[in-house]
């Protein structure tokens, strides 16, 4: 059976966990056992070192800087992650941290659906066996609240072990809720034992549980501290970790978004009219519609408001919607009618628009099998989603989309993927939508729920005959899978519904028949079907992305039909020139790394002996008390004051250090014995440790550079690595002559300028992009470098020779500007290629003229 892998080395994912524990540096290892054997969490470190701790993580992270009066009890903290990059990992991965190392043991997740809800446990199940293993079998449990089953709860707020319980948000925002009645097996209410815990709170998607009945639900809890995760958040609560969607697309941790429309762009002699939404307000009824609207600029396509009595034809200034009176809508039926005699019903055009949705499905049908043929060599199953307006449309068996969907994927099939012949079309679709769980009328119910929403693993698998799902909105949040590469939206997009929520669906990057993570930029493609233009489309998904991450986080979305090929130059691949660089590049290898453990063990002394750390401190406030009642001490603020505290329990240096460093025990006591500011560790053990450990990993990866090498093996990079098309979009290129392809793919303006200035020198006689399959192993991972060149230099009396160059170009020429990972990379390739004769590495460079100076 398929298994998904976890890599637990990924930066992104590391800095974003590391972020949240390192906010409570300082804090004790314990949890404490109340009244009636209820184990809480405690939080004994006051709010200036928590707020000191935040600044310093909001620094490293470029963020801006919170102040006292941000740090309001219980304190909450915002991780801010782009759909498809591992979120629910992060904050799993999270809660085993805060145990490990403060010994925290209660977190409850809660969800504002349940087809989250189905997310996240399915997370657990899939990430235990990993996290038993990176966690030495750290023991712990996790459930899903149900209220039929509230002797769990006790078991939550007992067990000395790590507790976690998943819950949605519907199960606790109300008086009426069992969470909050007598329970007499209990002896409490369920919401009473949960409150003695203090437990840890993760939101998940906290903007859809911003109501006041939720709002109060979560401080029912009692939480200790509230850790909030989404990709768009609505507030920002002390923001610790940001990674937007253009950074999730530069650093290729999530597919590429591209556009393929099926509709007339602007087409000026339409009367279409889309009804996207009827509003109730207290005194009126509006329909948000979208039309053509005439102005000095032209006709655009764009939504408008309508009310009663409203002349389209005036509200448009288009005379193509003479006739258009609006006299009647109706909320309840859904639909508005014009004096003319049109009816519209929400979600759906004033045009018969049957041929246009089989057009979209003729297309999406087209790509799937495009994308299936070319990637079931590399046992990558292709699957695809239909977003429908009406569920009446798929789930009779004379529903018109099931209908068009069959006839149309058995003509694409006859007539331009004959492979696919022996394919039955009845087993290769199925469909979710939220009302199967309640109509058991339908057919195959329970087996399409536990397929789509349960067991993704099966899905993925080319066993599995499903490659073509269909549903409403039950899909539009919570739910993804790494192999969607197209969505198709068959409903007209309402104002309620976002893009994002739509294309998040399928943003992760795909995976093979053996759980591996496919990195490869020309497979990672999300291709996004639309009844919109293409220029309709992107603005309102660039408008979504700059209301919620801003301008430089929109990444950048592509037109289908701009998609090219780009051949390579046969000639020049079997040229002398090509050969000749080929072999001295060619050559795969590994690396040893030889640390001269003495000069090691001095440098992290020196570096440790610079450690300076604050004592212990303790708040104390003065509240005088007025009065006490039933709920509580009413009492008034009358002052607030700090004093040094002694520390009167230590851990094991050794050990924390060893855990964090890797390092053998010996090595840890010949450092610590060598140190001479050990009395600091009494001062503030944790914040001293921190730094040790700080230190500690600085100094290693400065000698593990310093001391890699690297052995030739005896296996080459065949040129049959270079593929003899490339698939990217017009505006990537850059027309050339020297290189092995007809254009240059770049990746950049820094990119695009090189490649022409290479291509314009007469130096330079060959030059090429190395693909991504071309790696150099590193410290730091996988190194892809950037440019490989061939110059031709003359010399004194008329000689010439050839230099080799392997070519890294940044936007900058200094090495110690670019992230630490980079750095360790480009050094680590340096020490790769420096024994290679005629073979030279420069990098970074941030143009031609900089690379130029390194000759």
């Amino acid at each position: 059976m398929l298994k998904l892998k976890f890599d637990d080395k990924l930066d992104f994912q590391i800095d974003a966990i590391n972020s949240v524990v390192q906010l409570f540096e300082g804090q004790s290892k314990k949890s404490f056992r109340g009244l009636g054997r209820i184990v809480s969490n405690v939080l004994d470190i006051p709010p200036d070192v928590i707020l000191r701790n935040l600044q310093e993580v909001q620094q490293r992270n470029v963020l801006s800087l919170s102040t006292i009066d941000d740090l309001q009890e219980p304190y909450n903290f915002t991780v801010e992650m782009e759909t498809g990059t591992g979120k629910t990992y992060v904050y799993l991965r999270t809660i085993l941290e805060l145990n490990l190392k403060y010994g925290w043991t209660k977190f409850i997740i809660v969800v504002p659906s349940v087809a989250i809800k189905e997310g996240v446990l399915k997370n657990l199940d899939i990430t235990k066996e990993h996290f038993k293993r990176l966690y030495e079998n750290l023991p712990y449990s996790y459930f899903a609240y149900r209220s039929d089953n509230l002797a769990r709860i006790r078991m939550f707020g007992q067990d000395t072990n790590l507790q976690i319980m998943v819950i949605t948000k519907d199960a606790f925002n109300k008086d009426s809720n069992i969470m909050h009645n007598d329970n007499d097996r209990l002896g409490n209410k369920p919401i009473e034992i949960i409150q003695r815990t203090r437990p840890i709170v993760i939101l998940d998607e906290p903007q859809k549980m911003g109501g006041k009945a939720t709002q109060w639900g979560i401080e029912q809890l009692n939480p200790l501290v509230v850790l909030r995760y989404s990709a768009t958040h609505r507030e920002i609560y002390n923001l610790v970790y940001r990674l937007t969607p253009y950074d999730a697309y530069n650093f290729q941790l999530v597919k590429k978004i591209e556009i393929l429309s099926v509709t007339e762009d602007n087409d000026p002699s339409s009367r279409k009219i889309i009804l996207e939404q009827i509003v109730s307000t207290q005194n009126t009824l509006k329909a948000l519609v979208k039309v053509f609207v005439k102005s000095d600029g032209g006709e655009k396509f764009k939504r408008i408001t309508l009310k009663h009595g409203d002349d389209l034809a005036r509200k448009t200034n288009n005379s193509y919607y003479s006739g258009f009176i609006l006299n009647e809508i109706n909320k309840n039926s859904g639909y508005i009618c014009f004096s003319n005699g049109v009816k519209i019903f929400e979600g759906q055009s004033s045009i018969n628009d049957d041929e246009v949705m089989r057009l979209m499905i003729h297309e999406t049908i087209r790509e799937h099998l495009d994308k299936k043929k070319r990637l079931s060599s590399r046992n990558i199953k292709v699957l695809s989603l239909f977003f429908l307006k009406r569920v009446d449309d798929y789930l009779p068996e004379d529903g018109i989309v099931r209908k068009m969907f069959e006839e149309e994927f058995n003509k694409v099939v006859s007539t331009e993927f004959t492979e696919f012949a022996g394919i039955d079309v009845k087993k290769v679709h199925s469909g979710y939508f939220s009302r199967m769980k309640t109509d058991k009328s339908i057919e195959e119910d329970e087996s399409a729920y536990e397929l789509i929403m349960k067991n993704r693993e099966r899905l993925l698998s080319l066993e599995e005959p499903v490659e073509f799902i269909f549903s409403h909105s039950a899909l539009r949040e919570g739910w993804d899978n790494p192999n969607i590469f197209n969505i198709c939206t068959l409903a007209y997009s309402s104002s309620e519904i976002k893009k994002r929520q739509e294309v998040g669906r399928g943003l992760r990057l795909p995976v093979d028949q053996y759980g591996n993570r496919i990195r490869d930029k020309e497979v990672n493609i999300l291709t996004v079907i639309t009844n919109e233009s293409y220029r309709e489309y992107l603005e309102t998904l660039q408008s979504e992305y700059w209301e919620e991450v801003g301008e430089e986080g929109i990444p950048p979305v592509e037109n289908k039909r701009e998609r090219v090929k780009v051949k390579i130059r046969s000639e020049v691949v079997q040229g002398e020139v090509f050969k000749n660089l080929w072999s001295k590049v060619s050559r795969k290898s590994k690396y040893i790394v030889s640390i001269d453990k003495d000069k090691f063990v001095r440098q992290c002394i020196e570096e440790i002996d610079q450690i300076e750390v604050k004592p212990f401190e303790a708040r104390i406030k003065r509240i005088s008390v007025n009065e006490i009642t039933a709920q509580g001490i009413v009492g008034e603020f009358t002052g607030e004051w700090s004093k040094e505290i002694g520390v009167d329990r230590v851990f094991n240096l050794v050990s924390l250090i060893e855990r964090e460093t890797n390092l053998t025990r010996n090595t840890i006591l010949k450092i610590l014995n060598g140190i001479s500011n050990i009395n600091k560790f009494f001062i503030n053990p944790h914040e001293y440790a921190q730094k040790c450990v700080q230190a500690i990993k600085r100094c290693k990866m400065s000698a593990e550079i310093e001391g890699i090498r690297y052995v030739e093996l005896d296996e080459n990079y065949g040129s049959s690595i270079l593929k003899d098309e490339l698939t990217t979009y017009a505006k990537y290129l850059v027309k050339v002559e020297k290189s092995i392809y007809e254009e240059v793919i770049e990746d950049s303006e820094v990119e695009r300028k090189f490649a022409e200035e290479l291509d314009k020198d007469s130096r330079i006689k060959l030059f090429m992009k190395f693909p991504e399959t071309y790696v150099v192993e590193t410290p730091a991972g996988n190194y892809t470098p950037d440019w490989a060149v061939v110059v031709e230099k003359s010399y004194d009396g008329g000689n010439e020779k050839r230099i080799y160059f392997i070519v890294e170009t940044k936007g900058t020429n200094e090495i110690h500007e670019l992230r630490p990972e980079e750095m360790i990379k480009i050094r680590s390739a340096q020490k790769r290629f420096e024994n290679e004769v005629g073979l030279r590495f420069v990098g970074p460079v941030k143009d031609f003229v900089s690379f130029e100076s390194k000759w």
